[in-house]
């Protein structure tokens, strides 16, 4: 593992997929289709964001990045 990963890492929060999530994951989504684990990951970051409203995304997957770009 690199320094920079794991100084990354260090920062993580992992939280559990809860109704909030799902219910929020299984509404209609800008750019569709989606597929349920980007749904899933990306209901999780708008929930995270009520607490913490700096959160940011970070992902490698181009339709996450495009649902998340139109998202704002």
């Amino acid at each position: 593992m690199t320094d920079d990963y794991r100084s990354a890492a260090a920062q993580w929060d992992v939280r559990p997929v809860g109704d909030r999530v799902v219910h929020v994951a299984s509404a209609p989504w800008p750019v569709e289709p989606l597929r349920a684990l980007d749904a899933i990951h990306l209901a999780s970051v708008l929930v995270s964001r009520e607490a913490r409203p700096d959160l940011r995304l970070l992902t490698r997957d181009n339709g996450s990045k495009r649902t998340q770009l139109r998202w704002g």
